[in-house]
């Protein structure tokens, strides 16, 4: 019950939606879109810590051998699914609940 209540008024306290200037989250995300800020946006976000910073280490990630020995590690131990088989089965059910594109 205290769970209940606790998760209810985080749910309720969440995030304003509107920003500093008064106008709402995402308001001028799309239109009208002027053209000569998207090189000042693309700029902003290439230099953004929060854009490069993840890219960086995920380039550096996939460049190294970690990615093979994360892999090869949760092949190894199943940390999430308990087994292999448990994995397969997971992904079936799954796969049948989503909708798929292939191109």
């Amino acid at each position: 019950m205290i769970l209940l209540a606790v998760v209810s008024i985080a749910f309720s306290v969440t995030g304003c939606g509107t920003l500093s200037n008064g106008r709402g989250w995402g308001q001028d995300a799309i239109f009208p879109v002027d053209p000569k800020k998207i090189p000042r946006a693309a700029l902003n976000a290439l230099v953004d810590p929060q854009t490069f910073v993840p890219a960086a280490g995920a380039l550096a990630f996939g460049l190294s051998k970690w990615d093979k020995e994360v892999s090869h590690s949760a092949t190894d131990h199943t940390p999430i699914f308990g087994s292999t088989q448990n994995a397969a089965n997971d992904r079936s059910d799954k796969r049948g609940s989503t909708i798929s594109f292939r191109f």
